[in-house]
């Protein structure tokens, strides 16, 4: 027979009490102060509920936390797994605004091809004179590897808390907050140091005389900020948890946690690829882009974004299912 998981169990648990009680999951949603969606998540095993509401229901029903505990689960299990409950969801929220922020250079580029000239002053003397021309494709190669830098590595640290979660650094909030700052730190100099960059080298130009490029602003600040604004969403769908609000919206993403993640994790990745062709290409054109060009360079690959962000999704679901029913079942 197949062992249930811990949520099914504390699920289970929390249903006979309910039951026992005479109470429906709308009337004891309101008792605990938590909605009956919540409760039904943890009723059918989808959530684990955290310690604060697990301690509610043990002062509504009289019980004590060993209540939840059985012969295949100890009350250490259930702390363990809320500390890492906590700690994923912490961890979460540092990677997408980390993410958010280290791609906010290369927009910021992107945008300034409206203003900045080319050749433009891109390297000063000691004397802050410049004493090398180039072109904002030149000035962006610091921007763009800090930024290649940083990904690898958070990339790295991602890879590494899925594949032990339990690993020493990870055991604590205050572990997961100093790694991240490092993160966050990296991100916030790359940013300071490209609108610093990108203010000295105009006001160089316009000192030297250097006249803007010949080219309608609007079309060009509008697809960095569209871009910046995909970037921006993608990073919120990277580790958002299963909700009615926001995230891919299609009925087989909320059958599970793991289908969610798939198909939002799967999204975020195509999105921010989406996002940085477009940024790269605003910044590499040999001319700045016109009205027609921004517009479709945009738009255009939404569609293709959504339906492969659809696919990949897909083919994870079908290759973990695979990967089950190749297993053998406990009898």
């Amino acid at each position: 027979m197949e062992e249930k998981s811990l949520p099914a169990s504390v699920g289970e648990k929390i249903a006979a009490l309910r039951k026992e009680r005479g109470l429906t999951q709308k009337q004891l949603a309101e008792k605990i102060y938590t909605s009956d969606k919540n409760l039904s998540k943890w009723e059918t095993g989808k959530a684990l509920p955290d310690l604060g509401f697990l301690l509610a229901l043990c002062r509504e029903f009289n019980v004590k936390t060993d209540y939840f505990t059985d012969e295949n689960f100890s009350a250490a299990d259930l702390f363990n797994a809320q500390r890492q409950k906590e700690i994923k969801r912490r961890f979460g929220v540092w990677t997408s605004v980390i993410a958010a922020i280290a791609g906010i250079p290369l927009f910021i580029l992107a945008a300034a091809r409206a203003y900045l000239p080319s050749p433009l002053p891109v390297h000063f003397n000691a004397d802050f004179q410049a004493d090398r021309m180039g072109d904002v494709r030149e000035l962006s190669i610091g921007a763009m590897l800090l930024f290649v830098l940083t990904a690898a590595a958070l990339i790295t640290l991602i890879i590494y808390y899925v594949k032990r979660p339990n690993a020493p650094m990870f055991r604590s909030k205050r572990h997961i907050d100093a790694y991240c700052c490092v993160f966050l730190l990296v991100s916030l100099v790359s940013l300071a140091t490209t609108v610093t960059s990108v203010i000295s080298c105009h006001a160089a130009a316009q000192k030297q005389g250097l006249a803007p490029p010949d080219a309608e602003p609007f079309p060009i600040v509008m697809t960095a900020v569209l871009a910046f604004i995909y970037w921006l969403l993608a990073s919120m769908l990277m580790f958002v948890p299963r909700n009615d609000f926001f995230g891919f919206r299609i009925p087989s993403a909320f059958a599970s946690d793991f289908n969610w993640r798939a198909f939002n994790l799967s999204s975020a990745l195509v999105m921010m690829c989406t996002a940085l062709a477009i940024a790269l290409a605003t910044i590499y054109m040999p001319r700045p882009l016109d009205r027609t060009e921004a517009l479709a360079g945009s738009l255009a690959p939404l569609l293709p974004a959504l339906i492969l962000s659809y696919l990949s999704g897909k083919i994870i679901i079908l290759r973990r299912e695979r990967r089950n029913a190749a297993l053998p079942k406990d009898k």
